[in-house]
């Protein structure tokens, strides 16, 4: 189960629905989306990390999905009302004993049913697998992902030759290959005095 803390406004998915496949049931913390709510058993609780959360009731939440066709609604049972939960949780354990399977080799990686259509494609989000999200939660992954992503690094071949160690022109060009971010003004051969006088047998 996601170990997740209590009344943290500012966590972005708060109000998405991220499948969990460590929780043993489905969590909503918000009262509103539950549905033919009935109350708890006395000392009915679950584990949130080293904290114990206290269950408030039991009831169904529809949640919206998308698959290849578009969005539809999937409906969720016995799901425990957890307000103090900082976001809510649908179980893969009980969508694997409804048939349910996770095909994580497929791009994007999806929730399907037993004859193989899809039920759900999941978006991943703040590391998390998202079916149901918000549009604050994309805004916050993008506005993140802009502000951690490093500026593009420019320079000459000789420049870049002297920030890696003195390496030579194949490994210079193996850089721009394989780097993200890396841009080398002119050709990658270099003149290094440096490096010639290390390389000589003599000096006069």
């Amino acid at each position: 189960m996601a170990s997740f803390s209590v009344n943290d406004q500012q966590y972005p998915l708060q109000h998405s629905f991220i499948l969990d496949s460590g929780s043993t049931t489905h969590i909503c913390n918000n009262a509103e989306r539950v549905e033919n709510l009935r109350p708890p058993l006395p000392g009915d609780y679950i584990w949130a990390g080293n904290t114990q959360v206290w269950i408030q009731g039991y009831g169904t939440v529809r949640i919206k999905a998308r698959d290849l066709n578009g969005e539809h609604m999937i409906t969720l049972h016995h799901v425990a009302l957890c307000p103090d939960i900082l976001c809510n949780l649908v179980s893969f354990r009980l969508l694997r004993q409804q048939g349910i399977w996770w095909d994580n080799e497929s791009e994007p990686t999806m929730l399907r049913r037993r004859d193989g259509s899809v039920l759900a494609i999941l978006s991943e989000v703040c590391d998390q697998w998202v079916i149901e999200g918000t549009r604050d939660e994309a805004t916050f992954y993008a506005r993140t992902n802009s502000k951690t992503k490093r500026a593009t690094q420019s320079g000459s071949a000789m420049l870049w030759h002297k920030r890696l160690g003195h390496p030579g022109p194949a490994a210079i060009e193996h850089l721009i290959r394989q780097s993200e971010g890396v841009r080398i003004k002119g050709v990658t051969t270099v003149e290094c005095d440096a490096c010639g006088r290390a390389k000589s047998r003599r000096q006069i």
